[in-house]
């Protein structure tokens, strides 16, 4: 199966399920247990969130990392860098370890989250504080995670066509990215005005009244589990 990045992938699982809330939450919680934890425990517990979320997702983790050749490419650029810095070859491993562990559950937030469910709860969260405002906001947020699978769907398909036609960056470098980025832009404008266009069609207002989804009792419960996570260790420490 072809996942592609930062675009939502629809099944029936129970991390699907949950509210955008709930997941953008776990997904602030995770990243900050990853950056705390020490290398010798940073694989085992990756290893156990591969696990967890194949399992409550239906989508492998690591395929949502190493389907973009760009991510794998930045990741070693991060390890590279600090090991100039540094010359120590096991911090800089573990700090780009930690990068691909966090790009990786940002990949599966998008992947398992509607923008249109997350913008319309975050909406209805913040209305109370901004009362209409909330609404632009929220259309704001839908736009830009909808507009982030298109850019990068769109450069792909540019890179695959010329590849299909042999056509080489390495012989006229200047030249060749050049051409790309016109027709790269190009071919942007036309899927942006397309979707303005689908936008138009179903009468979309940013100052829409929306709803959003009601928090259940898992909801409750994993935020109540992730509030633990943050608590314990800090207790222990302190102990």
């Amino acid at each position: 199966m072809d996942i592609r990045a930062f675009e939502y992938i629809s099944k029936e699982s129970f991390i699907h399920s949950l509210n955008p809330i709930t997941k953008l939450f776990g997904l602030i919680v995770l990243s900050m247990l990853i950056t705390s934890l020490a290398p010798i425990y940073l694989l085992s517990f990756f290893i156990f969130l591969s696990i967890i979320f194949k399992v409550l997702s239906k989508i492998n983790l690591l395929s949502l990392f190493f389907q973009r050749v760009g991510t794998v490419i930045f990741t070693i650029f991060i390890g590279l860098i600090n090991y100039l810095s540094t010359r120590d070859f096991s911090y800089s491993f573990n700090e780009a370890f930690k990068f691909l562990s966090i790009l990786s559950i940002s990949l599966l937030f998008m992947a398992t989250t509607q923008p249109l469910q997350l913008a319309n709860t975050l909406s209805h969260i913040l209305e109370r504080l901004l009362g209409r405002r909330a609404r632009f906001l929220s259309s704001y947020i839908v736009i830009v995670i909808a507009l982030i699978p298109i850019i990068f769907n769109t450069a792909t398909t540019m890179i695959d066509c010329r590849r299909s036609r042999f056509e080489s960056f390495v012989k006229h470098p200047i030249k060749a990215l050049g051409g790309f980025l016109i027709s790269f832009f190009t071919e942007l404008l036309d899927k942006t005005l397309d979707f303005q266009t689908s936008l138009e069609s179903r009468f979309f207002s940013p100052f829409r009244e929306v709803v959003g989804l009601p928090f259940r009792a898992c909801d409750i419960i994993i935020i109540l589990c992730l509030l633990l996570s943050l608590i314990i260790p800090s207790l222990i420490k302190l102990l």
